[in-house]
């Protein structure tokens, strides 16, 4: 290793030494003791908690948007099947209840609610386990109101809704890829910026080199 190179290690070593000596001891103190650790914790936690039932409540959601989207394709099935027949509310509600999901226990409840002539509160139980989506507000609108809507009206009502449905979720997958390809550019970028600070500190020490070179 050449004299030049050594000199410049040696000066760089001593402005980290001039700069550790210089900051004020307020900064440089590391607290050893429990106490901050004591204070932090219940902080993460609840951050973690409060994340966690986040997640859990989007999940939920989304699962509740996409069986909300089955649960129209199974009515119009029913209505194609029993063309011609009265079907009551309640036996819509009733079939609804038969199928698995995170909708089961809402779709018991409004049932039981309805039977008991209280079909505000049945709407209103299923806008609020939907996320108070106002599209889940009108799907249980048209369960409690299936009686009195004619039968024509109520598959082009369907059909529409399912083609919001559909239109919103197209929307949800567009931006899902469009996060997941900023996320694939970004190493990219980030070998590029370290490659372009690794130009100008190679091209700094050549300098500073030659520059030494030249003095000593």
């Amino acid at each position: 290793m050449c004299i030049s190179t050594l000199l410049i290690y040696a000066s760089f070593l001593f402005l980290m030494i001039a700069g550790l000596a210089i900051m004020p001891v307020k900064e440089r103190r590391i607290c050893y003791g429990s106490e901050a650790g004591t204070k932090r914790r219940p902080a993460r936690l609840e951050k973690a908690r409060r994340f966690w039932k986040d997640w859990l409540k989007v999940r939920r959601l989304q699962a509740a948007e996409r069986e909300i989207y089955e649960g129209i394709s199974f009515l119009r099935n029913l209505l194609t099947l029993n063309a011609g027949r009265d079907i009551r509310a309640d036996q819509v509600l009733e079939q609804l209840s038969c199928r698995h999901g995170v909708l089961k226990p809402v779709y018991l409840r409004m049932l039981g609610l309805l039977r008991l002539n209280r079909p505000r509160e049945a709407i209103a139980v299923f806008h609020q386990e939907s996320g108070g989506n106002p599209a889940g507000r009108e799907y249980a609108s048209l369960l409690v109101k299936w009686d009195e809507i004619d039968p024509v009206d109520l598959a082009e009502i369907m059909i529409s809704m399912q083609r919001s449905f559909r239109e919103k979720k197209i929307t949800r997958q567009k931006r899902q890829d469009e996060v997941i390809s900023d996320l694939i550019f970004l190493p990219v970028m980030l070998n590029v910026v370290v490659l372009f600070l690794n130009f100008l500190v190679v091209a700094f020490f050549l300098q500073q080199q030659e520059m030494l070179s030249v003095l000593f």
